[in-house]
């Protein structure tokens, strides 16, 4: 006999997988020697490896961005300036999705993941500036102004570009809008949050870094 489980839209897959589990281990005691229980097909395992990808997508993010930083700049307040901003981007983005009532499943966590480039680009490039502006001489208040002012219509432009490529896949409909949809509202949040805290928490660490 087969039985399948299916969550509610609002659900979080893993947690209801997690319950589940506890249901049925509670149960065994009172079902006959000869019944056995097995999974067929559990998709928390797929969430799960998902919030691995992703978490390994931050960690090799961070280490690349260390390094290449660190290689050009030659500082190492200013490399661990953009390194702070990468996981607080992430941190945002998890709260605004709950915010928005988006759960974990494979498609944020895969928006996520696809933004990861995205949200370490404009941490590096608001960095690499100040640190430009910096090296001119100057007082550091200024040089981050600076900085900030020049780099703000570019990055406002190559932010919401990507932005509005994906927002119309949320318009879908029927299944494909289902599962597009979270997608895509991830992307957009992870990116405008990169975008806002790239414009006044980087410039705010900048300055007193």
């Amino acid at each position: 006999m087969l039985v399948n489980i299916t969550r509610q839209p609002d659900a979080n897959t893993v947690a209801v997988v997690d319950e589940v589990r506890a249901e049925l281990d509670a149960m065994r005691g009172q079902l006959p020697k000869d019944v056995k229980i097995a999974p067929f097909y559990d998709q928390s395992l797929l969430v799960r490896e998902a919030i691995k990808s992703v978490r390994d997508s931050i960690l090799i993010g961070l280490l690349l961005s260390v390094a290449i930083l660190y290689g050009f700049l030659r500082n190492w307040g200013t490399t661990l300036v953009a390194v702070l901003v990468i996981p607080v981007t992430v941190l945002a983005t998890f709260v605004a999705m709950w915010l928005a009532g988006l759960g974990f499943d494979l498609m944020t966590l895969g928006g996520v993941a696809a933004a990861i480039g995205l949200v370490i680009d404009d941490a590096i490039v608001v960095v690499e500036n100040i640190f430009t502006h910096l090296s001119r001489g100057g007082s550091r208040r200024a040089a981050v102004q600076a900085a900030v002012s020049e780099i703000t219509v570019p990055i406002i432009g190559s932010t919401i570009t990507p932005v509005v490529v994906f927002l119309p896949l949320a318009l879908l409909t029927g299944v494909t809008g289902v599962f597009f949809r979270s997608l895509a509202i991830t992307m957009a949040v992870a990116l405008l949050t990169s975008l806002v805290l790239a414009l006044s928490f980087t410039p705010v660490l900048a300055e007193f870094s």
